[in-house]
């Protein structure tokens, strides 16, 4: 097997579910004896942790989209990287190192990962990114790769690889959580169900639909439920004001941005309440683990939980088919225990970890060949 060298360009600045799955995807690179390096915005997430591991780093300024400076300094760096794949891991880098390689003759084979389902608005520079300025586009789920069809980019040139995760590690953590404890800690009584949703706090997580939920929830319950949702962005205030409106029996938690395996092991049942979602690496998790779960029927979620199989889906949006589908769950313990072994699965059977590994691996070393 050929020994390549890949060059990972990064501009973001806060870590999200894309660099951890870069992050392992690197450990499996290495582990193969692949060599990595970076260039990173110096303010960014991951040139630190790339530097503390030994990882080659080079740090260049990303301050916008268009920075011609960021575009020139891109265009030295990666002659003198001379790699043998360029992996553009955000869209800031996407755009700086397409025009940073625009004209250079027998270019590395390029990559660009797509992790969001938005809608992708038709026009030259849109197309000239995702159909000329790489040599393939890697789609989180087909939700995002259809997106990408619609604005002219040929099938071959797209990617699915979806995301993954690790269920035996997490279990292991899980394992070393104490239920009690950490349930105890939130403040959820024994014998209580509790509900949770890992997300950031902006509004495309559907959150206030799932405040509206609860509060129908509330009216037809007849029993305690504790609801966590567990995360950090804008919308913080807006959920803290929402948390008074939410009627007994139902409590909603927040508590602020905490690692997934303790509050997976104290959870009941999960639920992503999404407008938009590439694909959702916070529910793979909760599915590995055996938790029954309910999502929004928009982007790569249906990939993921299927419909009456391992959870139920939602209209996006509508807070009531969302309050229906937990009290369902609620109420049909038997039901909800099945959706929960049948999610475990389908997440070890087809969203692991080392199969998005070895998938973008194969990906990088079929490109490098046809460059030789």
């Amino acid at each position: 097997m050929r020994s390549l060298r890949i060059l990972h360009v990064l501009a973001e600045r806060s870590w999200s579910g894309g660099e951890h799955q870069l992050a392992a995807l690197i450990r499996h690179l290495e582990a193969r004896g692949h060599r990595n390096a970076f260039i990173c915005d110096p303010k960014g997430c991951f040139a630190e942790y790339a530097a503390v591991r030994g990882w080659p780093v080079d740090r260049l300024r990303m301050r916008n989209d268009f920075d011609l400076l960021a575009i020139l300094g891109l265009r030295r760096l990666i002659r003198r990287r001379s790699p043998d794949i360029v992996h553009f891991a955000c869209s800031r880098a996407h755009k700086l190192g397409g025009l940073a390689m625009a004209g250079i003759a027998r270019p590395p084979a390029r990559v660009v990962v797509r992790r969001m389902d938005y809608p992708l608005r038709p026009g030259p520079l849109r197309r000239w990114l995702y159909g000329r300025a790489v040599d393939r586009v890697v789609a989180v789920s087909s939700a995002v790769a259809r997106e990408i069809r619609s604005l002219g980019v040929p099938a071959e040139r797209i990617a699915v690889i979806h995301d993954g995760v690790d269920p035996e590690s997490l279990e292991r953590e899980c394992r070393r959580a104490d239920r009690v404890e950490v349930r105890a800690e939130l403040g959820v009584p024994e014998g209580v169900p509790l509900g949770l949703t890992l997300a950031s706090l902006h509004r495309r997580k559907g959150l206030d639909v799932l405040s509206a939920a609860l509060c129908l929830v509330a009216g037809r319950l007849g029993r305690p439920l504790y609801w966590c949702i567990a995360g950090e962005g804008p919308l913080r205030e807006e959920l803290e004001a929402c948390r008074k409106l939410v009627p007994k029996p139902v409590r909603l938690l927040l508590p602020g941005r905490r690692p997934a395996a303790p509050l997976l092991a104290a959870a009941d049942l999960f639920v992503l309440p999404s407008r938009r979602e590439g694909l959702g690496v916070a529910l793979l998790e909760a599915l590995s683990q055996g938790l029954p779960a309910v999502g929004s029927r928009i982007g790569g979620i249906p990939e993921v939980l299927e419909h009456e199989v391992c959870g139920l889906l939602a209209s996006p949006g509508d807070a009531r088919d969302l309050a229906r589908a937990i009290r369902r769950l609620l109420e049909r313990p038997a039901e909800a225990r099945a959706f929960g072994e049948a999610g475990r699965r389908r997440v070890c059977e087809r969203f692991s970890l080392d199969r998005m590994c070895r998938a973008s691996e194969a990906l990088y070393l079929e490109l490098a060949a046809r460059g030789m």
